[in-house]
């Protein structure tokens, strides 16, 4: 009885096709680079620096808190977004995060010492 070698291959090349599906299924879109979003981290720290800051405990740093931080205090008119003359926890947010990745709220490197 011959038997065709063909044959017995088939079931081999249907295994490695089914393996290789999946892998052709994945996301092919080209890399893009990601926004750095702030860690668990980062966010207890800008709470923590926001709690120290606000001396009143009124949920908003004013002009006159923020000059217990020089770097803050510099950059305070352009971190208060609304300009309602006072900093909430998302504008502090915003200059923390800047902060951590070294860079001013306008995307500018930070001064070393200016926090």
């Amino acid at each position: 009885m011959k038997t065709n070698t063909n044959l017995l291959a088939l079931p081999a090349a249907f295994a490695i096709a089914a393996c290789a599906v999946p892998a052709l299924a994945q996301d092919a879109s080209p890399m893009q680079p990601q926004t750095p979003q702030p860690t668990t981290s980062t966010m207890t720290q800008s709470q923590a620096g926001f709690a120290r800051l606000d001396a009143d405990h009124d949920a908003a740093i004013s002009k006159s808190e923020a000059a217990a931080d020089a770097g803050l205090n510099a950059a305070f008119d352009g971190i208060d977004a609304d300009g309602n003359g006072s900093l909430d926890q998302a504008e502090y947010d915003k200059y923390a995060q800047a902060s951590q990745q070294g860079t001013n709220d306008d995307g500018n490197p930070t001064q070393p010492g200016s926090d």
